[in-house]
């Protein structure tokens, strides 16, 4: 187990945690989609190679639509478009700050980008979304639990936090290339499980309701909400893979896991090429 004498740095924090005092889902994410990608992130530190644009797109819409929910909770008014879009590209340039480079794809440049941001942005602020029947709580909500035995406390940041009567509702918006399906939707569902357990503790007598917001980067972006179902059943499950995920971290095995979809945009592509463990 990661709590076990061998298994703990020098300083008692876990190996498998790359000697961080808390757990978070990209952690647990980057390791099961590639270990050495893993590694290289966590453990090495390296720096990345490049940012490819799809990633700054997705972040950059991101903070466009947290600064519009920001915007109706503090002041109760709607964001115009030009403030998202200034928000996005404020997003944009710090994270072009902190790259060594931006890589766009074949057909791609900052013209094409800010196309496809106004195009995203004006689907959202015509979606049924971009206001909430309930009382927004949570914007960016950092949420902290011991929800996995033997780790630290897991961490999350929820995109947004409402009441809707009885019910807690959390949401998560994504951003994906294409439309998603109710079975993308349960496919991505083990994040969402896990920020359920932690948000029960906010409100302990509502029901919890789950729900992935997702735009889309199409030439007609569209807006979709997939909901799911936080049986507790399901959340056990999803606490046990992660409590095998590191587990497996802290064996220490770190292997590529090449794939198309994997290598294609990963920023450690050179370190991997002459990794020879």
């Amino acid at each position: 187990m990661i709590g076990q004498d061998q298994n703990q740095r020098s300083n008692g924090k876990p190996e498998g945690v790359a000697g961080r005092d808390f757990v978070s889902w990209s952690q647990l994410s980057t390791f099961r989609q590639c270990p050495l990608k893993y590694r290289f992130r966590y453990l090495d530190r390296l720096e990345p190679e490049f940012v490819a644009s799809s990633l700054l797109v997705g972040s950059s819409i991101h903070r466009a639509i947290e600064y519009h929910h920001r915007r109706q909770l503090e002041s109760n008014t709607q964001a115009t478009l030009d403030e998202m879009l200034d928000a996005f590209w404020d997003e944009w340039r710090c994270r072009v700050e902190e790259s060594r480079e931006v890589r766009f794809g074949k057909t791609e440049d900052v013209n094409s980008i800010a196309k496809l941001a106004e195009r995203m942005l004006v689907a959202f602020i015509a979606s049924d979304v971009s206001t909430t029947s309930g009382i927004v709580i949570g914007i960016e909500e950092r949420l902290t639990g011991s929800i996995l035995t033997g780790a630290p406390e897991f961490l999350g940041i929820i995109d947004l936090v409402y009441v809707d009567g009885d019910t807690l509702v959390i949401r998560d918006y994504k951003s994906s290339r294409s439309a998603w399906n109710q079975g993308t939707a349960e496919s991505s569902a083990d994040q969402l499980l896990m920020y359920a357990e932690l948000a029960r503790t906010l409100l302990p007598d509502h029901e919890v309701r789950l729900e992935y917001a997702v735009v889309t980067k199409t030439k007609s972006p569209s807006l979709q909400v997939f909901e799911i179902d936080a049986d507790p059943k399901r959340v056990e499950r999803t606490k046990r893979v992660a409590r095998r995920t590191l587990d497996a971290i802290a064996s220490g095995v770190f292997y590529p896991n090449a794939s198309a979809m994997n290598c294609s945009t990963c920023p450690y592509r050179s370190p991997c090429a002459a990794w020879k463990q």
